[in-house]
């Protein structure tokens, strides 16, 4: 065999190939016979590769059968295989093409034609391609490659550097494809196939698996090559695809493909909306299975993850669903396996699905929330009722909506593990909701949901029975576990028997739990009515035939709930103040509901033995029966009234009043709760010794003690005693025909009880009244109430009382004095306040009240000693009147010690008054006549009287201003000295009003002063002095300063300036004449005292003055020239000194010059520098001089002056002969020591 191998093989080298042209129709005869089509060569020549011969065939042409050339082959390289010996024709161990031209076209009828050759069982022209597969390696490079889809009417579609590699190992093939289509369209396409076949007329007995790869393609753009399903509208979307295909002839054995596909816009049916897919990424399958006796199919995916617009995304899925479908009498069967799913993105993308229209509605139905993991399912038979399956997996906050006898769910969490007999749950949720409209009128929302479950076929394969083991629960409202069982039963919503116990509740959500069966108005008062509480260690036990419920009377079952409560606040009407720190047995047997309370609270008050009932809850006119009692202060009860529906009733009886001490309430209320407005109270409460304050301007009530009954509509007192006014009083009351209530109290006031405040407490108004007043009278008054309006009358002779009130209503006890007194209601807002005083005051007043509860007066009348009618036209309250004596003072002390504060406006606007005799401010004025009216808000009054004659006008805005234009102001001497037993020595005012004054004539202690001009006003804590000004003929004073009045003491600091022309004419206007003559000076300096600016505090008088006189005369030098110049009385000093002066001073001493500064601490004038210069003599003084005491201690040095000296013997001489050894002035000087008091100074020489 080598031999002849040897010698073939140098035949074909030496002898056949150098001539291989020669032989080009052999081998074209040879592959037409081989291939089954001719073949045409143009050219060939050859070569060596190896072993084997190389032949290069040119312009090689494939006709079809019609002898058409169909396929065009420029250059064909191949390498002849030796295996052609073997099988009889012409095989190649590789052939290679280089860059053909092939045009597949699909034709009307569904033909594909390659290269115009029919590839069709029925008439195959595939010959040639038949040859191509026993060749064993083909190599195709940089082919073009144009697809013509007649059948579609597709435009031709091009693939360009088309690269092939086939291998055939006989019936084995395989061949990849590489291409590159229209960028527009895609990246360049990669496909790869592994199969087994003998002929391509035999495609059909084919086996194998194709792979597609394509890293991009616009899908929208392929559809118009590629075979989308008519209902498919794709109209948008990329992506990249990796593609398995296991195929079997014609049928599909299994697809896997992996996909990456984004921005999909398409509708997968006309009906449905469209599915806008913004990512679609994983691995999906399908393909056949079998098992021992069927075939089925197997969809499965992984990683698989769809993202849809404005859809939550699904998560990476793994799925897998096994399917047998019933065959020859045997019922079908699957298996389902999942890893995790969303059901509700599954149920957003199923909107977009084509799914058959019952199981949408179905779906819908459900609409199936929350996500399953790890599920295993297995199942034999037809659903929806298999007649075998098993199912274990998880759940998470899983919900659904009512189906059949399932109630609607949601947050549901755990796991299952059941068949078609029974099975268990475990459940582990949190944030769980259960529907259970047929118990409970909202789902009951638990926050943790735990335990067991498991339910169970009964024998007769009917009844489901469900077994719960510690099932624990909690949420906000409660907390526990539950245990038992339920049973179904034909035609009813079946057995239970159910128990639990809560370790928490709270008690405000109670009504969220009551069965619907009970009727909505108690249901509603329950979940209003419970405002606050805990309730602890509640038992339940729910036992019997669930169509029985709530088993009344405990038959046919059981239906019992115990808890204690504690904290609890109970709103039972609206508009009543709820019960609060309530601690109760709270009960529920059958539709019996009991609140039974050890102790709870209204207010303050203590609530004890209460019972709260509703004997039937099912019952439509459920009735809910309170009744208890409590003890406590009596205010908390008048609150209770204030605030509850009752104070309609009360006609504003207790409107204001405030109470001390205690009381005992007993009390039955029955509520309607299908009508709560109409209820039913009775009760009473009894006084024990209390204490009420009816409101401001009324005297309180003491030792209150009796019994106040009262309806829902009514209040009655009856022989209620009290002490008022220092004396005792008894209270009745009754009901008038026009309705609201009558109160009549008859006492007898003792005045003298009232004197003394309690010790450690300030002296009420009352007591300061009663300081001033003694004795005892007897009263009655009467109170009418209707609708909130009072009406009071009082009346009384005052016989036995006795009064030392300031004019003008002084009394002495044996003097009757009709007093009555009379308030009228006109409404809500206004009454009439009549006033009776004997026949010296009568008032009559129009008030009204404002938003804020003050009470202003609109007009009236106030007369004194006369009898006016008041006028409708005019608005205000008018004063008129005469009286004899009118103290004042002694009114405005009284005043402060009431320190009631502004009290309510009186209204006054105008002011017509005669005053025999006028106290103010501790002057005395007489014959005064005042005239006064309000304008603008301002006080414009006419004041005229022997001491005060002009017009003053008053602001009373801020401190007030007075603005006063005067002809005489004349300040009175000291008011006569009044008794001051009752009357206490008020503190200094801390303001005063801004002033403008000014007085034509001023005088002050009948000393003519000349022209007063007073400005000052207050500038936040201080009272500034602007201006005082006083001017007369011959002299004028200038002050200003501030008055520190909210310092601790009040201080006044002055400048004062004082100028005289005429110091004699001064001295004698101020009540000191013939002191000096003629002269002209001032004074200037600062002073400060504690106190006000009325007068001088002399004891904390501080400052500085400047004295300077010139030209005057001292003309009879006596004492008393005033306090400074007191130590000038030189006429008490000895005459017998050693100059004697007496015929020069015989007729006074005048002075050329007066000067010196004066230091002034804490009442004590010192000066080291006082002097005074005449022709005669000079003085000198220094020391000290305590102006409160007036007292002195100075020292005074005489000096005559050289021409007096000169006519007394010897001087000269002295002088002439220097006999002197010191100065002149220390030879003739002498001096002295001034000391005692003002009125009898003590002088003594001092002898040197």
């Amino acid at each position: 065999m080598a031999v002849c191998f040897s010698v073939l093989l140098l035949a074909l080298r030496h002898w056949l190939l150098p001539d291989i042209e020669h032989y080009r129709e052999d081998i074209a005869t040879v592959i037409t016979r081989a291939a089954g089509q001719h073949v045409t060569i143009g050219a060939v020549s050859a070569n060596w590769d190896g072993l084997r011969p190389h032949l290069m065939l040119r312009t090689v042409q494939v006709h079809d059968k019609e002898g058409n050339p169909a396929l065009l082959l420029n250059q064909i390289e191949s390498t002849l295989s030796w295996l052609s010996l073997l099988h009889g024709e012409v095989r190649f161990h590789a052939i290679r093409i280089a860059q053909p031209d092939l045009t597949v076209r699909r034709d009307a009828s569904g033909i594909i034609h390659v290269a115009g050759i029919a590839l069709s069982p029925d008439q195959s022209e595939g010959g040639f391609a038949d040859w191509l597969l026993r060749q064993r390696r083909l190599i195709i490079s940089d082919a073009r490659i144009l697809w013509q889809d007649d059948q579609r009417g597709a435009p031709p579609l091009e693939l360009k550097a088309v690269n092939l590699r086939l291998e055939n190992r006989g019936q084995h093939h395989r061949f990849g494809i590489h291409a590159i289509p229209p960028s527009e369209l895609a990246a360049p396409l990669d496909v790869r196939g592994d199969f087994t076949g003998a002929s391509l007329n035999t495609l059909g007995k084919w086996r194998g698996q194709l792979f597609t790869q394509l890293d991009y393609a616009d899908i929208a753009a392929w559809r118009v090559w590629l075979p989308f399903p008519e209902a498919i509208e794709f109209n948008h979307g990329t992506g990249a695809l990796r593609m398995w295909l296991k195929v079997d002839g014609t049928v599909v054995e299994g697809l896997t493909a992996d996909v990456r596909l984004q921005n999909v816009k398409t509708r997968l049916a006309q009906e449905l909306p469209e599915l806008n897919l913004i990512r679609l990424q994983g691995r999906v399958g399908w393909k056949k299975i079998t098992n021992s006796t069927d075939e089925g199919v197997e969809l499965s995916t992984r990683g698989l993850s769809i993202s849809i617009h404005g859809e939550q995304a699904l998560q990476p899925l793994d799925f897998s669903l096994q399917t047998f479908p019933a065959h020859d009498g045997r019922s079908g069967s699957g298996k389902l396996n999942v890893n995790a799913l969303e059901l509700e993105t599954l149920m957003n993308l199923a909107e977009y699905l084509p799914i058959h229209a019952p199981l949408r509605k179905r779906l819908d139905e459900l609409s199936p929330t929350g996500e399953i993991r790890d599920i295993r399912a297995e199942w034999n038979g037809e659903w929806p009722a298999p007649a075998h399956f098993g199912v274990k997996g998880r759940f998470v906050n899983l919900g659904m909506k009512k189906f059949d006898q399932i109630p609607a769910f949601s947050g549901l969490s755990g796991n299952i593990d059941g068949t078609e007999q029974g099975g268990t749950l475990n459940l582990n949720s949190q944030k769980i909701s259960v529907a259970l409209p047929a118990m409970f009128p909202k789902p009951v929302m638990l926050d943790t949901f735990t335990g067991q479950a498991s339910w169970g076929l009964l024998a007769d394969k009917n009844p489901i029975e469900f077994k719960f083991s510690n099932i624990a629960f909690a949420n906000d409202h409660a907390a526990g576990v539950i245990y038992g069982s339920y049973r179904s039963v034909p035609d009813g919503p079946g057995m239970i028997d159910l128990s639990g116990h809560l370790t928490r509740a709270d008690a405000r959500y109670v009504g969220h739990y009551v069965p619907t069966m009970v009727n909505q108005p108690t249901r509603d008062w329950l979940d209003k009515s419970i405002v606050a509480g805990e309730l602890s260690d509640v038992r339940l036990h729910l036992k019997g035939n669930l169509a029985e419920f709530p088993f009344n009377h405990n038959e046919h079952g059981i239906f019992q709930i115990n808890a204690k409560a504690s904290g609890a606040a109970l709103d039972y009407l609206p508009e009543w103040p709820r019960i609060e720190n309530i601690s109760a047995d709270l009960l529920f047997h059958g539709s019996r509901m009991e609140i039974i309370a050890s102790q709870a609270n209204i207010f303050d008050a203590r609530l004890n033995k209460v019972k709260l009932q509703i004997a039937d809850m099912t019952e439509p006119d459920a009735m809910l029966e309170i009744e208890g009692a409590a003890s406590g202060a009596t205010k908390e009860f008048i609150k209770f009234i204030e605030r509850s529906a009752l104070s309609s009733y009360t006609s504003g009886i207790v409107d204001g009043i405030s109470t001390m001490g205690d009381g005992e309430l007993l009390f039955k209320l029955d509520i309607p709760l299908y009508r709560p407005d109409d209820i039913k109270l009775t009760g009473n409460y009894q006084f024990i010794d209390n204490q009420i304050n009816p409101g401001p301007y009324l005297p309180n009530l003491e030792k209150v003690n009796g019994v106040l009954a009262f309806t829902e509509s009514s209040i009655k007192i009856e022989k209620i005693g009290a002490q008022i006014l220092g004396g005792p009083v008894v209270i009745n009351s009754s009901t008038p025909t026009d309705g609201g209530i009558r109160i009549t109290a008859i006492g007898k006031a003792n005045l003298d009880n009232l004197r003394q405040p309690a010790r450690n407490k300030p002296a009420t108004a009352a007591q300061v009244w009663a300081r001033h007043l003694r004795g005892s009278t007897d009263w009655r008054a009467v109170l009418h109430i209707r609708n909130k309006l009072v009406n009071v009358s009082l009346e009384s002779s005052l016989l036995g009382i006795a009064s030392d009130l300031p004019e003008p209503f002084f009394k002495a006890a044996t003097d009757p004095m009709p007093l009555r007194f009379e308030r009228k209601a006109v409404d809500s807002r206004r009454d009439d306040l009549i006033l009776r005083y004997g026949g010296l005051v009568a008032a009559q007043i129009k008030r009204s009240r404002d938003s804020a509860g003050n009470y202003h007066a609109e007009r009236g009348m106030v007369s004194f000693g006369t009898t006016s009618t008041l006028s409708p036209a005019k608005t205000g309250v008018i004063v008129n009147g005469s009286l004899p004596l009118l103290d004042l003072d002694q009114w405005r002390s009284l005043f402060k010690q009431l320190n009631e504060g502004a009290g309510p406006s009186l209204g006054l606007t105008q002011i017509n008054l005669h005053l025999g005799v006028l106290d103010f401010l501790d002057r005395r004025f007489n014959n005064v006549t005042l005239n006064a009216r309000m304008d603008g808000g301002e006080w414009h009054s006419t004041v005229a009287s022997k001491e005060i004659s002009g017009d003053i006008n008053w602001h009373p805005s801020g401190n007030g201003k007075v603005v006063a234009r005067l002809k005489s102001l004349i300040i009175p001497a000291a008011s006569p000295i009044r008794p001051t037993t009752a009357m206490q020595v008020q503190p200094q005012e801390k303001s005063l009003p801004a002033l403008d004054v000014v007085a034509d004539n001023f005088i002050v202690n009948e000393k003519p002063l000349g022209r007063l001009e007073l400005l000052a006003n207050q500038q936040k804590q201080n009272w500034h002095i602007e201006k005082l000004h006083i001017t007369n003929s011959d002299s004028s004073l200038t002050a200003k300063g501030i008055w520190h009045s909210h310092a601790t003491p009040p201080r006044i600091q002055t400048d004062i300036k004082l100028e005289a022309s005429d110091i004699g004419k001064l001295l004698t206007r101020l009540g000191y004449p013939d002191r000096v003559k003629r002269g002209r000076g001032g004074l200037e300096g600062v002073l400060s005292w504690s106190g006000s600016p009325r007068s001088i505090d002399y004891p904390t008088l501080s400052g500085s003055l400047n004295l300077k006189a010139k030209q005057g005369q001292f003309p009879k030098l006596e004492t008393g020239i005033g306090k400074l110049f007191s130590i000038f009385d030189l006429q008490a000093l000895p005459r017998r000194i050693t100059l004697d002066f007496r015929d020069v001073l015989t007729e006074g001493f005048g002075f050329d010059n007066i000067s010196g500064n004066i230091k002034i601490s804490r009442g004590v004038a010192v000066t080291d520098d006082l002097r005074i210069k005449g022709s005669a003599a000079k003085f000198v003084m220094s020391g000290e001089v305590d102006l409160a005491a007036e007292t002195q201690k100075l020292h005074v040095k005489v000096m005559p002056s050289l021409g007096l000296v000169t006519p007394v013997a010897g001087i000269a001489s002295m002088i002439a002969n220097k006999e002197l050894k010191d100065p002149f002035d220390q030879v003739v000087s002498s001096e002295y020591n001034v000391t005692g008091t003002w009125a009898d100074p003590v002088i003594t020489e001092i002898v040197r």
